[in-house]
């Protein structure tokens, strides 16, 4: 297990690197939040995509086929809990923030966050089952997320979109939020595009392919300096002195995987299945909390701050959850 949180740990660090490059370019403004933004689309759009494909361009076999099926189970499964989880706690804080809270205690960074680490970790077959993980991800976030983040009493459904009662229709059309984005985004095409490829054996001719590979190479420096001008844009003093933040934190990163990993145990997993799971489980809060709070007008300053601390915080958490596997 030493030797595993050695290297686990290592590859954690090399990763917080390129979040600390991220940070000092934002710092003295080589990165502004407008190109912070830009790069997030291009990495969202074009390379993940490409890394999922890179990753599905394996020979189909019996044993890889029955592990995305159980990687596609393992993920809602841990979504689920996760919300059932979530229910429990911040009852008495007030409801903006409370819908903040347990928001960020269900969805992880599993994207630009844990690819990186699921390629160093688990290798390509961890980026393979992994992304079943995110195609869940995205489905569950565009639905219970956004009715999480919308409510009830201030809401209503027009025209196929969440909007506020009493709101004049809004001229941008991406305002609101519509069910079909829960299947017609990136993370989910990219898996109907991908299956097919894998079990069809379909392979990408060379020069493209080269292209693909060349592309998804630049997910983890891209994503890491993302996720450093993040952090620092937030207000982490004020993060620091929010104990509900730290409790938000403690539930996203510890007891959520932990509990995952005690009901995991219990089935005859394949290991690789298992891990890719946890991993992408014990990510840090998603940066969609941010997303989602502006556009619902939630408390995004604390969603701002989940995100900052939370990612900080599982370069210590991270390691010792993986290595435990």
């Amino acid at each position: 297990m030493l030797q595993n949180l050695a290297l686990i740990a290592s590859q954690v660090a090399i990763i917080f690197l390129l979040v600390a490059v991220g940070f000092v370019c934002s710092k003295f403004r080589l990165l502004d939040e407008n190109a912070a933004r830009k790069l997030s689309n291009v990495l969202l759009f074009v390379v993940m995509p490409c890394v999922v494909v890179k990753a599905f361009q394996t020979e189909f076999t019996p044993e890889l086929g029955a592990g995305l099926l159980i990687s596609f189970a393992c993920a809602a499964a841990a979504h689920l809990a996760a919300i059932l989880l979530s229910m429990c706690f911040f009852r008495r804080t007030e409801d903006s923030s409370r819908r903040v809270l347990r928001f960020s205690m269900v969805y992880s960074n599993c994207g630009f966050m844990c690819i990186p680490i699921l390629q160093a970790v688990v290798g390509d077959v961890g980026v393979f089952y992994g992304s079943a993980f995110i195609a869940v991800f995205n489905i569950m976030q565009w639905t219970h997320g956004a009715a999480l983040m919308g409510g009830t009493n201030k809401w209503k459904i027009e025209n196929g979109k969440l909007k506020m009662k009493g709101e004049t229709a809004a001229p941008d059309p991406n305002n609101g939020f519509s069910l079909k984005k829960a299947f017609i985004n990136p993370g989910v095409v990219t898996m109907v595009v991908a299956v097919p490829i894998f079990l069809l054996n379909i392979k990408i001719p060379d020069i493209p392919s080269a292209a693909i590979s060349h592309l998804a190479a630049m997910n983890t420096p891209l994503a890491m300096l993302v996720i450093g001008c993040g952090i620092q844009r937030a207000n982490l003093r004020a993060a620091l002195r929010n104990g509900r933040i730290w409790l938000a934190s403690f539930l996203r990163l510890a007891v959520v995987p932990l509990l995952l990993m005690g009901v995991f145990l219990l089935f005859d997993l394949p290991r690789d299945v298992m891990r890719s799971t946890m991993i992408q489980a014990s990510a840090p809060v998603a940066a969609g909390a941010v997303m989602f709070a502006l556009r619902f007008g939630r408390d995004d300053a604390l969603a701002s701050e989940l995100v900052a601390l939370s990612t900080l915080l599982s370069m210590v958490t991270m390691p010792v959850i993986i290595a435990a596997l």
